[in-house]
């Protein structure tokens, strides 16, 4: 149920305050940028820009007490629903995995939590259940063929001006589960809606738990909005540095650098390439950290210049360029016409605000190939945040990373 904005005024004080975990009950509103105003907060920014184009990211985080808003129009607001702001960021958010996770094994257009419980009706999906420890085992297969779709915890309204990009997390693009949002069309047509994702692990089991777990990230995006374009980056060098071998390079020096985006190519000294499923030791618990050992889920491979890629068997690669972002996120392309169709270079594509490092690719191909040192791995555009505040990057599990990285549940 959407709240209108004088229940939000209301309500959202006395929920922030009195409840154990306010993300449980609070509600986001969204205002019109010419009625925000910069302030850093608890929980991000709320920003007001001087000049209104080239604006990217829309920053709706603000404490309770500066939500409500008279002038605010119903087709202005943001309403997010079950959001824990410890998975906040200045340019986005994690979801949590829901009460909901139905099993298939076919993947299929969803556009609604009605469409998907009816098709459970008919016996089409089957939903998941949780073991005795509140966990849901997501059932890994080489082709992609156990599809899940999973309903968010939260749920979302969004005005007419904004999008919802939905990504699988770095932690989970390197476990080899893909998340495809299937709720895109509902949330952009304006209905209140938890977000539905398709996820299919290609390679280990996964154990997720409802409620707490996070497979996919969230960024907001003014709709129909432009990413940067090589004059846009030109003129905003001092957000994005680019390191090839080890040497900075002045932009306009940069090889490949194309109306796609700036082009990232395969390092192949060194590859993580995940055991055959028979060979696992068993499930990986996506909330863990430091638990696993490297070795007993991946074999390390150490290239000469050419490595061999088998067919639907997946990989940690790296890049041969450190990037390091100011004010601008990433967007990594999963295939480009110089890898050809069939090679997956990435399984989460989103690059934050802050980050500084070489790249890890998430690699599947359907058909046996070699990939040699310099081949092109993908493009990475930039979207520029409407509102960049240093203190305010990425600081997570994999800055300043030397590639390939296992994902944060695996030990050091």
């Amino acid at each position: 149920m959407v709240l209108t904005r004088g229940e939000i005024k209301r309500r959202a004080v006395t929920e922030y305050q009195s409840c154990d975990n306010p993300g449980e009950l609070v509600s986001f509103l969204f205002r019109p940028r010419g009625a925000m105003r910069s302030t850093p907060t608890k929980c991000g920014l709320v920003a007001d820009p001087q000049d209104r184009e080239g604006d990217r990211f829309a920053h709706f985080i603000a404490p309770a007490e500066d939500r409500a808003d008279p002038t605010i129009e119903e087709k202005d607001r943001l309403l997010i629903t079950n959001l824990d702001p410890a998975l906040m960021s200045p340019a986005g958010f994690d979801l949590r995995v829901g009460e909901e996770v139905y099993f298939s094994k076919y993947n299929r257009n969803v556009l609604s939590l009605d469409q998907l419980r009816e098709l459970a009706k008919r016996g089409e999906v089957k939903k998941a259940k949780p073991n005795a420890e509140g966990k849901i085992l997501l059932t890994g297969d080489p082709a992609g063929n156990n599809v899940y779709f999973i309903v968010s915890h939260e749920t979302i309204k969004l005005p007419s001006d904004l999008s919802l990009l939905i990504d699988s997390k770095s932690s989970t693009g390197r476990l080899a589960c893909m998340c495809i949002d299937k709720s895109r069309l509902a949330l952009e047509m304006e209905h209140t809606s938890p977000v539905i994702v398709s996820a299919q692990p290609y390679w280990a089991d996964l154990e997720i738990e409802p409620g707490k777990s996070s497979l996919v990230q969230a960024i907001l995006r003014y709709r129909h909005s432009p990413f940067m374009t090589r004059e846009d980056i030109l003129k905003d060098g001092e957000n994005i540095s680019y390191y090839h071998k080890g040497e900075k390079l002045d932009l306009p020096r940069v090889a490949h650098f194309a109306k796609e985006g700036m082009a990232m190519t395969f390092s192949t000294g060194l590859a993580f390439r995940g055991k055959e499923k028979r060979r696992l030791p068993g499930p990986i618990d996506v909330d863990a950290k430091g638990t696993y050992n490297v070795r007993d889920y991946f074999d390390t491979l150490e290239g000469n210049g050419e490595l061999e890629i088998l067919p639907r068997r997946f990989y940690l690669m790296g890049t041969q360029e450190e990037i390091r972002l100011g004010g601008v996120c990433g967007i990594l392309s999963r295939e480009t016409p110089d890898t050809g169709t069939g090679l997956w270079g990435h399984f989460a594509g989103v690059i934050w605000q802050g980050f500084a490092g070489e790249i890890t690719m998430e690699v599947r191909s359907e058909s046996r190939r070699l990939i040699s040192q310099g081949d092109f791995a993908g493009f990475l555009q930039f979207d520029k945040l409407e509102k960049w505040n240093p203190g305010a990057g990425y600081c997570g599990n994999y800055q300043n990373q030397k590639v390939p990285k296992a994902p944060k549940m695996f030990k050091s």
